[in-house]
């Protein structure tokens, strides 16, 4: 009778115990895996497109070192700042 009792209070899908009832709280956990989606896809888009933006750039200092323009330590400080 004890574990009956113990049981008897726990919230129940079925009786809307549990985040106002089993479609509600499907259609609840649904919004938020669709909300996380779009915000890794939101991040992803960002940084692909810094890292595109910054290419070209990088490009040109590895063949102004590779031609001799620039010395190494002006090489690595000026490939620091395009990093960040």
């Amino acid at each position: 009778m004890r574990s009956y009792f113990l049981f008897s209070r726990m919230p129940h899908f079925d009786e809307g115990g549990l985040f106002f009832g089993t479609m509600t709280g499907f259609l609840i956990f649904r919004l938020l895996g669709l909300a996380l989606l779009v915000i890794l896809g939101i991040l992803l888009y960002r940084h692909l497109r810094k890292s595109r933006i910054q290419e070209p750039a990088l490009e040109a200092l590895k063949l102004s070192y590779a031609e001799g323009e620039i010395d190494e330590e002006t090489y690595l400080k000026r490939k620091t700042v395009l990093g960040r």
